[in-house]
């Protein structure tokens, strides 16, 4: 094949959204440019250029605007040219400088014209018209638009009615004029069938989803943003796994998208759909974080799945899309006008079905049951648990509320921006971080925020276990911790976290026996600190000559003897639990590469070599590591390494992790993780109650005692244990959160 086949072939990738299929195009041909003429070379780099802008790359694709104008300049190229300035344009716009967006367009108007592109003339009429209302020039802005609408009906361009009609779309929504706003998207959108561009659907979409909403048509608006989902999830399926980030940077403006989606599902009280969404949300999270790996479960080709009103309606406007679809050879230009009226005339049928669908349709509706929801995944498990879940918005956090047992779901909307909530968990971790400072006013501040919209449907439905679904930043604070003004949400309740895969083990059956492989290191290797408390918590844990006072049969593999072989020999022992206590470093907003378990030789040991490396984890029933530390220093964490580690223990065959938000004590974590351990095994107490009373000996200050077996323990009382609120910390060796409520469990509870 050709060069200039290859170029064709990979700008047409570009307008499909097939974006992995055009790098590899560009690539290819940039192999060979020593071959090349100039002119396929700079046609590739404008190729290069128009992927990286789709992708948000705005670096990238000036980088390769700049290579291939160069050489059009030096060939005389004014077409091109002018092309790739309104590229350029793009760019800046993005990147915030307005002055050199409307210097390139201004430029480009004049070659366009000159040689006579009305695609690109029209184009740049729009884009001149944009800059004017963003400077509020509105006449201006507005005399650009009726150039550039009469260019595309005079020349009978698709392509340049629908950049109008979406533009005037856009313009009337921006305006209030809500009916005018709905028309120029209806007619945006029956032409996008010939254009084949699904990039193109997911903008329309987006714009029903905002007009429909204003218009007080929820239903439709719902419908519509599914729509502009499922659009962004093929896009999304079609981006390279590629070291510099596509995927993450396509996604930086697109997350709104499923957040907003999913917060007016919750308003709508159509929770199980709304859960579908933050799934996705987080299966996208976990996908990133392990670097797109082709032999994962690809999860953007999930799609937003439809209730049977939307089914239907989907199902008679996809045979109106088919009949506006085919080629001129097949249909008539006469006759494609007709097919796009009737198309127009069927989505205003459509949207005014959702207007004015009836109450007790709208209440059987929200009854449908999709598959996996909370109501689900908790069915039939004792001890009155409930799941709470987070979505942590721009400018609010939403809660859902499900506890199956009694039938009940229920949704609140909290005010915050994400920039303050970020700043009070920072402020309240270092509080946490520091044993010597009070964390209680700035947990209590928390409470109100996360827990106490909530708090009278715990108690009025008896719950008693708390399966939180954390978002964003949330995930790097202890929800035990959270602070009423008289107790710790520890007092109250049993916790655990959840992930996306706990839907496959969150109902297995606990085991009765424990058989424990410990493992740890104590010395201090390549510039990580001693941990001189390890030896004490594995012999706290593992009994391995039955003659000590470890609390279950098994083995310990302490120092050099931990080593990646000996983790993968306890697992062919089948162990029930893998305990591992030494350096284990998250790196927030890094990838599964970047955090690692620090092996007793020194040797680190990624969670991507967990994920891949042979390790089987089917028959284990807890993966704890005890020691594990998160930085969270930079702006706008999101926590997804955490759900990472999880999830990479679950999907290899673990049904539970505990670790750590922080590496607590060495004097303290010796005690709790035996005091887990024995309440675990000698009551018969699930993995949440035994952490729980584990937490609460060392909050009523019983550490010491924990260690000390002849003198007993108050581990068994649960409730009302704490004292006086004012007594000072330093009376009560254990008792501030900082060593007891890092401890995260996530997974089966049981």
């Amino acid at each position: 094949m050709k060069f200039p086949v290859f170029i064709s072939i990979g700008e047409i990738y570009v307008e499909q959204g097939k974006y992995e299929k055009a790098l590899q195009c560009y690539k290819k041909v940039l192999s060979k440019a020593t071959i090349l003429t100039e002119i396929h070379v700079a046609n590739t780099y404008k190729g290069l250029a128009h992927l990286y802008s789709e992708l948000n790359k705005s670096e990238l694709s000036i980088e390769n605007c700049n290579k291939a104008l160069e050489i059009y300049a030096k060939i005389g190229d004014a077409s091109n040219t002018a092309s790739l300035k309104s590229i350029l344009a793009s760019n800046f716009k993005k990147i915030g400088d307005l002055d050199k967006a409307i210097e390139q367009t201004k430029g480009i108007i004049q070659v366009a014209e000159d040689s006579n592109s009305q695609k690109d003339t029209i184009v740049e009429l729009r884009n001149l018209g944009k800059s004017c209302f963003i400077k509020n020039n509105r006449e201006k802005g507005l005399e650009y638009y009726e150039k550039a609408f009469a260019l595309a009906k005079k020349t009978h361009s698709d392509f340049g009615l629908y950049v109008m009609h979406f533009s005037y779309g856009y313009l009337y929504y921006n305006e209030r004029e809500y009916d005018k706003a709905l028309r120029h998207f209806v007619q945006a959108y029956v032409l996008l069938p010939k254009l084949k561009r699904p990039r193109f659907s997911n903008r329309v979409c987006q714009g029903f989803f905002r007009v429909l909403n204003a218009m007080e048509n929820p239903g439709g608006a719902i419908y519509f943003a599914k729509k502009g989902i499922n659009s962004m999830q093929f896009i999304r399926s079609n981006i390279p796994k590629d070291p510099q980030n596509l995927n993450e940077a396509f996604m930086q403006n697109k997350k709104y998208y499923y957040g907003t989606l999913a917060d007016a599902l919750m308003l709508a009280a159509r929770y199980s759909e709304a859960e579908q969404i933050l799934r996705m949300l987080k299966q996208k999270e976990y996908y990133d974080f392990i670097c797109r790996d082709s032999t994962a479960e690809d999860p953007r080709r999930i799609k937003a799945q439809f209730n049977s009103f939307e089914q239907r309606w989907d199902g008679q406007l996809a045979t109106h899309w088919q009949r506006c679809k085919g080629t001129s050879s097949e249909i008539a230009d006469r006759n494609l006008e007709v097919e796009r009226k009737a198309f127009e005339d069927e989505l205003f049928h459509c949207i005014n079905a959702f207007k004015t669908l009836k109450k007790q349709d709208k209440a059987q509706l929200k009854a449908e049951h999709f598959h996996h929801d909370a109501r689900e995944d908790l069915t039939g498990i004792g001890g009155s648990p409930a799941m709470v879940s987070y979505l942590v918005l721009e400018n609010g956090i939403d809660i859902v509320v499900t506890a199956p047992y009694c039938n009940f779901q229920k949704s609140y909307t909290i005010s915050i921006t994400s920039a303050d909530l970020n700043k009070i968990i920072g402020n309240w971790r270092e509080l946490l971080l520091s044993p010597d400072r009070d964390p209680k006013p700035l947990g209590r501040q928390l409470y109100q925020l996360l827990f106490k919209p909530i708090a009278k449907d715990m108690q009025a439905n008896k719950v008693r276990h708390i399966v939180f679904h954390l978002d964003g930043a949330l995930r790097y604070i202890p929800m035990c911790a959270l602070y009423d003004g008289q107790k710790y949400l520890i007092q109250r309740y049993s916790i655990s976290m959840f992930t996306f895969l706990d839907e496959e083990t969150i109902k297995t059956a606990p085991q009765k026996n424990w058989r424990a492989a410990a493992m740890g290191t104590s010395k201090s290797v390549h510039g990580y600190p001693a941990l001189s408390g390890v030896r004490d918590e594995l012999l706290g844990i593992v009994n391995a000559k039955q003659s000590g006072t470890g609390v279950l049969p098994g083995k310990i593999y302490l120092d050099n003897a931990f080593t990646e072989a000996a983790i993968k020999q306890s697992l062919t022992d089948q162990f029930s639990v893998l305990h591992i206590a030494s350096h284990f470093m998250f790196v927030p907003n890094g990838s599964e590469k970047d955090s690692f378990l620090l092996l007793g030789d020194g040797t680190p040991l990624s969670l991507a070599e967990l994920r891949t490396g042979g390790f089987d984890l089917h028959g284990l029933n807890l993966l704890a590591l005890s020691a594990c530390e998160t930085a969270v220093q930079m702006s706008n964490p999101d926590g997804r390494e955490l759900d990472g580690l999880a999830i990479t223990a679950q999907k290899n065959g673990a049904e539970s992790v505990l670790a750590t938000l922080w590496q607590v004590s060495d004097d303290s974590t010796p005690l709790i993780m035996k005091r887990f351990y024995r309440l675990r095994e000698k009551k018969g107490l699930s993995k949440a109650e035994a952490l729980r009373e584990a937490q609460l000996t060392f909050l009523q200050g019983g550490g010491e005692l924990a260690g000390n077996e002849k003198r007993g323990t108050r581990a068994d009382v649960v409730g009302d244990l704490m004292d006086d609120p004012t007594e000072s910390f330093s009376e009560k060796s254990y008792a501030h959160p900082y060593y007891w409520a890092p401890f995260l469990l996530m997974g089966n509870w049981q």
